[in-house]
């Protein structure tokens, strides 16, 4: 029975790998790292917006190997895996590099035998269980400083491993994708946390912002009210300066007419007063 994928070495943009990790579960055996066409266009963008992201995030990348199906991870297949006798080396590397990423607290065990194997995958139900649970985000250096050796080995390849056991073959590939997830995790989670200060700190902003826009608001209408009030004392001031005037004109004729009227009774009692001085001769 021929292997449905065949390992492959696949080059992303970092941002499908970011998109990988978000959408494409680890502990899901059954999911393909493979995103639609339309994904992959969206993701990967236009050059010059790449350019915009930088140089070092374009051109990062990273080899995937495809997630083999479920079925070689089975209760079955594990069973028929833990009834050998004697398994090629390449299966026995295989359960060994699980037991040296599984090991807890980076205690990686030095009696990593087939009999050791065995006893690990004693309860298929469990040993699934910690392989779909296992923490993926942690992994002690000791354990990845152990498994470099079997990852390193060109018999540690899930193609390969098939052809001694799909069960052995579902295993390595899931050691392979392990790793490399946690690798691309190791780089992109301190650009999560600087994601989410960088939210944190825009929130705060936006905060702010807007307390100010509403104080400018809230200036702009006094404003408003006292611009009004400007006009108006201005428009009543140049009323009052236009009736002062008119008034000043109506004071000034009224003096002239007054001092028409004086010159002019003293024009009428003088010469009446020579006709009388001139009677009295």
């Amino acid at each position: 029975m021929p292997l449905p994928t065949t390992p492959a070495q696949i080059t992303l943009p970092r941002k499908l790998l970011v998109w990988l990790i978000v959408q494409v579960p680890f502990n899901q055996m059954n999911m393909p790292i493979c995103p639609s066409k339309s994904q992959i266009a969206g993701l990967t963008g236009h050059p010059d917006q790449q350019t915009r992201r930088g140089h070092d995030d374009r051109c990062a990348c990273i080899p995937l190997t495809p997630v083999l199906p479920s079925s070689l991870l089975s209760q079955t297949n594990l069973t028929e895996l833990k009834s050998f006798g004697s398994p090629p080396l390449a299966v026995s590397n295989v359960s060994a590099a699980v037991m040296v990423l599984m090991a807890p607290g980076g205690r990686v065990p030095k009696d990593r035998s087939w009999k050791a194997a065995k006893v690990t995958m004693a309860k298929v139900d469990g040993f699934l269980d910690s392989l779909i649970n296992f923490n993926k985000e942690n992994i002690h250096e000791n354990c990845l400083k152990a498994i470099r050796p079997y990852l390193q080995d060109p018999e540690f390849n899930p193609e390969f491993v098939a052809t001694k056991s799909y069960a052995a073959a579902g295993l390595c590939s899931w050691v392979i994708n392990i790793v490399r997830f946690y690798e691309v995790f190791c780089d992109v989670e301190p650009k999560r946390h600087a994601l989410s200060r960088a939210t944190a700190d825009l929130a705060a902003a936006q905060e702010k912002l807007a307390v100010i826009k509403a104080k400018i608001a809230h200036l702009n209408e006094n404003l408003a009210k006292l611009t009004a009030k400007f006009e108006k004392a201005t428009a009543d001031k140049l009323k009052c300066q236009q009736e002062a005037e008119v008034t000043a004109g109506t004071i000034s004729l009224a003096n002239r007419l007054v001092s028409v009227s004086c010159g002019s009774l003293s024009c009428n009692y003088i010469s009446r007063l020579v006709k009388c001085l001139g009677g009295a001769k």
